[in-house]
Parts: structure tokens; sequence; C-alpha cells
């Protein structure tokens, strides 16, 4: 079900804020990728100029204001020290694509609630957060952004009640995003009928989307 919501919210909403705005959300990146497409690691990749940000110090920024920054990451993996309260994840399971990262941040967090964003997707703002923020109720488990080109599983919110669901398609092997979707209560928010800009769910996958991002920025 897609919805078209008001900009003050639904009936029901959870606030996650501070007093004081601060986001009481947790914000998971998704570093554990192979870059296969890309033929490096997409977390490394500079934001256009070449004194730019990197991906990750370019999230890692934008979601300063968060009560906790979680990183996913293969085993091995090490980007240094990227921010004070960044805290990685290192992937306890090979192999099993994004589940596994998105599982490491929900047994991990502190809070309810999860906004999971692929590193390689740089129009991610804040804004993007509260408006699926807006979204949030006890009537469902997942809020995943949609668009003309099909669901964003990897940008979303995820409920921490979506944990032993998700463990278990894991324990039976079953790595499909969808399968988990359709297994919790999903809604599905159009990024269409959204105020957010157009590109937000652009992912950068290969080298010919990141040479038309740099020429973008």
């Amino acid at each position: 079900v897609s919805d078209d919501l008001p900009p003050n919210g639904c009936e029901g909403a959870i606030h996650i804020y501070e007093v004081d705005g601060m986001m009481r959300i947790s914000i998971g990146i998704l570093c554990g990728g192979k870059g296969r497409r890309m033929g490096r690691d997409k977390a490394l990749l500079q934001c256009g100029a070449p004194n730019a940000p990197t991906f990750l110090e370019h999230m890692l920024r934008e979601f300063a204001g968060a009560p906790e920054l979680l990183v996913s990451v293969r085993r091995g993996q090490n980007y240094g020290p990227q921010a004070v309260h960044c805290r990685y994840l290192e992937d306890q399971r090979e192999d099993c694509g994004p589940l596994e990262g998105i599982r490491r941040v929900l047994q991990e967090m502190r809070t309810e609630y999860a906004f999971i964003c692929a590193v390689d997707m740089p129009f991610v703002t804040k804004k993007t957060v509260e408006y699926l923020e807006q979204m949030i109720s006890e009537d469902d488990d997942a809020w995943v952004f949609e668009d003309v080109t099909g669901i964003h599983p990897a940008c979303a919110v995820y409920s921490r009640k979506v944990l032993p669901v998700l463990e278990e398609q894991l324990a039976a092997e079953d790595y499909r995003i969808r399968g988990l979707l359709a297994r919790v209560r999903t809604r599905y928010v159009s990024l269409e009928a959204s105020p957010l800009d157009q590109n937000t769910l652009q992912n950068i996958n290969t080298p010919e989307d990141y040479r038309k991002l740099c020429g973008y920025i």
C-alpha cells in the first residue's frame, strides 16, 4: 500500500524527537557490499571533487544529530575513526546480503526504530528520515520507500519488532529482503507523492553512475 500523507503526519503517529529536536531514531548505514559493479569500495568514493568527503563521511555528517550512528561492515572491514558516536558492526554471518547488515543494526541499536540506508545513496538527507518518521505508528513494522523503479528496502525505517522474523529467515538461509517485507507489516511510501527531491533514492552502483553524479554535483 502506498500512502500520500499530509505534511503533519497521520493519526496515531509516534513522534520520535527529543524536546530539542534531536532525532530519537538510530541511523544504520550499510557498507558491507562488495561493490563488484563499481570495482571498488563505494563507501570510500568521494562526493564529486577530489577533496570532497567520501560517501561514508558525507552520511555521518548529515546524520550527526542522531542519538547513534551504526555502520554495518564486512568482517575485517575498517574505515578508521569517522565520528565520535559512530559504532561499526561487523557481519556475523557472511554472504547474506543486506539482511545481515539490517539484522546487526536492529540487534545493537538502543532505540526502537532504525533508519536503514545504503552508503551509495548520496541524495538521502535528514529530511528523508523526517518524512518517514511521520508515517510511524503501531500498525506497521517497516516503512519502505518506493518510486517508479520499484521498492527501496535499503532506504527505510524498521522497527525492532522485525528482528525475530529476520532471524528466522536467515536461519532458513532465505536472504531475500522482499521475503522479509512480505512477512512483516510493511507500509510502502511513495517518493513521487512526497515533497522530497525526486533524486533521493538514486543509487550509485556503476562507474557510469559515479561519472554522472560528479557531473551533477
